[in-house]
């Protein structure tokens, strides 16, 4: 019997699944894969431009931090030995780090990109309450807010302290609406504790936090439960080297902001040039505020939680002013603050105004985050390589010690890439430890005396110091004038 052709009626069964298929799935369905997709590429533009500097130059801080990781590996405790300039969650982290991706500057520097990434994903989640056109432009805006995507790489606490302050937020705003969660209270205390516990600046979340959780007592209980219980246990782990760590992280700076070596019109100065008119992002704020103005006016039910993420601004402001000495990195708290309200008022703004308008200005909003994300990738391209006279320092230093030997040095990154450990007391040899008086020749040589060290290598802070420098040329027998560095040996 002859088999007829399939009726023109009737769709193939492939062509039949794949309608049935498409014709089963809701708006909504399609919304969240095409919500999901759109993340999915705006996180994977922002892990290539932030893996840009990857193998880029190590500057201070990360030396510094490097360093003190290494000695702490090996069994120094933070306060007691190895000098303490941030809170103690900090050094944890870094030790966390090492134990999960290793201990090498790569390594370090790849799982801070990843956290940085969440940051970005901390955001959205903060914006997604308004909307989703209002998370993806806040999220983009971050992306392409300096410093943020050229410090995600950096080994500072910074970037770190700033996303868990965003997921403590983005809980709050989550978990005390309606009805309220109390997991979500209290994950936001926990975060919070841990953000503050890396780097003091993620208190500039501390105001909205407040405002967002205010009429709600039993939630505020659980956020600060969470957040009592977290600080009670880092006190109880650092209980012998409290005083320490609380001069390193608090005493310090305190007499930093008493010292005339910084003075508040350059933290100003700094700030009035925070905003570049020739980057896309400058005017993307400038919108920002146009649109907030504009949501006011129209009273728009988005207003009071906008109006809340606005007074980060404020608050990153307030403490970039009284910061000293300011450096770029300080800065992160500032474009964080700025990126989420703004982003998330233009994105508002679009979903409010009629469809034609709101279209125009979403797409005109995407157009400038995309040209300010190729921007950030020329910036990143910039980045320059380690000078290889840090190379030819090392290899003397590696070849000059002992690999147990603990050396003397103020470029402590010298020491790390020679696999040589620091005296644990000068990790942190800051020209801010030295104006505020922490550095003299009778302190250092103390260090150096105590731990018998035999090989020094300075260059930095020590070599300016003309008295330090002295008490160098005359403790050790032997010296040696390298690129950019003296090296001594043959302790007298």
């Amino acid at each position: 019997m002859a088999v007829g052709r399939i009726p023109s009626t009737l769709p193939a069964p492939e062509a039949s699944v794949r309608a049935g298929w498409f014709s089963g799935s809701s708006a909504r369905t399609r919304r969240v894969l095409l919500e999901a997709v759109s993340l999915a590429c705006l996180l994977a533009a922002a892990g290539w431009i932030f893996s840009i500097p990857l193998h880029g130059a190590t500057n201070y801080d990360e030396g510094n931090y490097l360093a003190a990781l290494s000695d702490l590996r090996h069994g120094f405790v933070l306060g007691k030995d190895v000098y303490p300039d941030q809170p103690p969650g900090w050094y944890a982290l870094l030790q966390v780090l090492a134990l999960a991706v290793g201990n090498s500057q790569t390594a370090i520097r790849v799982a801070l990109i990843a956290i940085a990434l969440l940051g970005v994903l901390a955001v959205w989640a903060c914006a997604r309450r308004l909307g989703p056109w209002p998370a993806f432009l806040a999220a983009g805006l971050l992306v392409v807010a300096p410093p943020y995507p050229l410090q995600a790489s950096q080994i500072e606490g910074d970037t770190s302290a700033a996303v868990l302050a965003l997921g403590a937020l983005a809980c709050v705003l989550w978990g005390y609406r309606n009805r309220g969660s109390r997991a979500l209270a209290l994950a936001a205390g926990v975060l919070l504790a841990c953000a503050v516990s890396i780097k003091l600046s993620a208190l500039v979340v501390a105001l909205p936090i407040a405002l967002l959780a205010f009429r709600r007592p039993r939630l505020v209980l659980w956020s600060l439960g969470g957040f009592v219980a977290i600080l009670a246990a880092e006190v109880f782990a650092y209980r012998n080297e409290l005083g320490p760590i609380a001069h390193g992280v608090i005493g310090y700076h305190v007499n930093a902001l008493a010292s005339q070596h910084w003075s508040t019109r350059d933290n100003v100065r700094m700030l009035t040039h925070y905003l570049d008119w020739h980057t896309p992002f400058a005017w993307l704020f400038a919108a920002g505020i146009v649109a907030m103005v504009w949501l006011v006016v129209r009273r728009a039910r988005e207003v009071r939680i906008l109006a809340t993420l606005w007074l980060l601004v404020p608050c990153a402001i307030a403490f970039a002013l009284v910061l000293k000495p300011l450096f770029t990195h300080h800065l992160v708290a500032l474009s964080v603050a700025l990126a989420l309200p703004a982003g998330a008022s233009i994105g508002v703004a679009a979903a409010r105004a009629p469809r034609a308008v709101g279209t125009v200005c979403a797409v005109a909003a995407m157009v400038f985050v995309a040209t300010g994300a190729y921007q950030q990738r020329r910036w990143a391209d910039r980045v320059p390589g380690q000078p290889a006279w840090i190379y030819h320092a090392a290899a003397w230093l590696r070849a000059a010690s002992r690999p147990n030997e603990l050396v003397a040095t103020d470029m402590p990154i010298v020491a790390y890439d020679a696999h040589r450990r620091v005296v644990p007391d000068l990790v942190d040899s800051t020209f801010t430890r030295l104006y505020v008086g922490e550095l003299t020749p009778k302190k250092v040589f103390e260090e150096i005396d105590s731990h018998h060290v035999n090989v020094a290598l300075i260059g930095r802070v020590f070599f300016a110091d003309p008295k330090i420098r002295h008490a160098f040329d005359t403790g050790f027998r032997h010296r040696l004038y390298l690129k950019n560095a003296v090296a001594y040996w043959g302790r007298k």
